[in-house]
This record gives C-alpha cells, structure tokens and sequence, in this order.
C-alpha cells in the first residue's frame, strides 16, 4: 500500500518563481496551497503549522516506513539548507531548514550581576541566530542555476548520469555540509566541512598519508583561477597576482593545520569564524566546477586524477596545455592574512 507522508518545514518560503514546490531528491517541498483542497480540509489545525510542506511517498505499512520517511525528510531539508552556501554571504546568517513547522529565533537567557552593587543586575534573552527565512524565489533560482546547486540536484535525481559512488559521495557531503548550515557549532561546521572536502577529494584511507587533500583543494582553486583568465594575458597577469598577493597557498595550509590540530590535539582556540567561511569559500569553488562537468567527473577517480595532474604541473611550473574555458571562480575572500 503507498502513503504519503506530509510534513511542516520552517524556515524556507516558496514563490511563484519556483512554481510553489521544489523537488530536492525523493522529497518535494510544496506550498499549502498546492495540496489537494480534500487533504487539507480534512485537517485544518494541521495544516496551520506552517506555509511550506515536505512530501513523499512510499510503499508499506505506516509502522514499517514512518521512520525511513521523516530521516528521509531531515536529510533533504539539511541539503536544501546546503544551497545557501555561497549564497548568503557569512556562516553566521545562514539558517538550517528543518521539519516540525514554524521555527522561532533560538535564544540564551542569562543573568548579569553587578559585583560592586549587588542589587543591580541584568536579565535577558540574548538572540543567537536573528535571521530571515530562506525564500526559493527569483533570485535564489538564479544562483543555484549558476552556481552548484542545481546541478548538484540533477546529479541525484539521476538526470546525468556518473559513477554511482560518486553520486552517493556527493550526497553524504552535501549532507555533511547541509546539517551543519545555521548552527552555531563552529567548530563542528569546520571538520564537517573538511569531512565533506575529505569525501568528494581523497580515496578511502588517504588521510594517513599527509598533505593530499590539501594539495588537491589547491590544485582546483588555482586551475580555476588560471581558466578564467585563459586567452586574456593581460587577465591571467592579474590572476596570478591576486593568488598570491591574497595567499592562497598560504591559506589553504593555514586551515588544514588547524584541522589537524583541533582533531590530533584538541585544540578548540585555534579555529576562528574567519576559518570556517574560508572553507566554505572552497567548498563552494569545488562543488561548483566538480559538478558543472558530469561527462568529465564522471567519478571521483576521475576527479582524482585531474586534480594531482594540476598538481604536478603546478609545482614543475609547466601550464597544462588545455583548459576548460567555463570553469568558474565564485566570490571572493579576504584571507585574514
């Protein structure tokens, strides 16, 4: 027997632009309004929960898929979440999409008293996360169709076709990445975000033997760099300084070492905020120039193997002899260097 199971998400807003429901994978996130009047009207308090619901189907008894259906729910809302980065410009104001209806602003209640005059105190709520809802509208559509996200969508769905690994890397990174979005953990987002870099970029059992990763994030970024200026010499002069001048190379390092060290040593201090939007930063070249060419990145062997070719090339000073021209660098950074 198949049930549809309906779900209020908080926290994202549909418009007309995206036709009032948007598909992720197997969920399909819809506006109230474009539910059957029959379902709706048999359940009005229900439907009052919130403006966008999740829905999605599946074949059994309610005791037998209830559970596969709402984790299936919570990880397509964390990779909804995930199309805001880049998107919205800092960590701190993007806000995870989850299921259970409207989702008010968290806050910390604290008590302040004063040492000197022990009758003057302060209590309050202080607001963790005072952001806006993600909106599906105009705008978002526009960059996700440019960017990663869409073809990020199409590669799950099937629509193009790659190595099935590969799809299922690039899904338990998105995960990854999407289910940290708006928390205010950092130092979780920033070894997540280094699980989802780890996932996409290395084979299994890679992290023992040092500074691969780190190599192959380089090599995408600085071939980035170098394709969007190629056929331009004046263009490519001006890239190449602005990768050193804003230490790229420095960076990247820079944010690996404090990887290691908070995951070998423990040491929380060492990551700042700043580090964390640099991984994002990278996150967000990397998927966007990985999944625009499926018929290249067929599988992450593949990927692999074009990165530690730039690579080599990089460090022997030779320039490849062919470049994709539409390879893209997204936004920009201040390195903090």
């Amino acid at each position: 027997m198949e049930w549809t199971f309906i779900i209020p998400v908080g926290s994202v807003g549909l418009t007309r632009e995206v036709g009032y429901e948007y598909k992720v994978d197997r969920v399909t996130f819809v506006h109230k309004e474009k539910l059957p009047p029959e379902v709706a009207k048999g359940h009005p308090k229900f439907f009052e929960q919130a403006e966008t619901f999740a829905v999605v189907r599946e074949t059994g008894t309610p005791d037998e898929i209830e559970h596969q259906c709402l984790e299936l729910v919570r990880e397509e809302c964390s990779i909804l979440s995930l199309s805001q980065l880049g998107y919205v410009p800092k960590s701190r104001r993007m806000r995870p999409i989850v299921p259970g209806g409207g989702v008010g602003i968290p806050s910390l209640p604290f008590l302040a008293v004063n040492h000197g005059d022990k009758r003057r105190s302060l209590q309050k709520h202080s607001a963790l996360l005072p952001v806006p809802e993600l909106y599906l509208d105009g705008r978002w559509k526009s960059w996700q169709d440019t960017v990663f996200f869409t073809n990020l969508l199409a590669i799950l769905q099937g629509e193009r076709e790659v190595d099935a690994c590969w799809r299922e890397d690039l899904r338990r990174a998105s995960l990854m990445v999407g289910e940290c979005v708006g928390t205010e953990d950092l130092l979780k987002s920033f070894i997540w975000n280094w699980g989802a870099l780890e996932t996409v970029l290395t084979r299994r059992g890679e992290w023992r033997t040092g500074k691969k990763l780190p190599k192959r994030v380089r090599a995408l970024l600085y071939w980035v760099f170098y394709s969007e200026s190629a056929g331009d010499d004046k263009k490519a002069s001006q890239e190449v300084y602005d990768w050193w001048t804003k230490k790229y190379d420095d960076r990247i390092n820079d944010v690996y070492d404090k990887r290691n060290r908070l995951l070998h040593n423990g040491e929380r201090e060492c990551v700042a905020a700043l580090d964390l939007e640099f991984t994002d930063h990278l996150l967000v070249n990397v998927f966007t120039n990985l999944l625009r060419f499926p018929q290249v990145f067929r599988s992450k062997a593949e990927v692999i193997k074009f990165a530690d070719e730039i690579e080599k090339n990089r460090s022997q000073g030779v320039s490849p002899r062919q470049r994709p021209l539409d390879f893209m660098f997204v936004g920009s950074f201040h390195t903090g260097f």
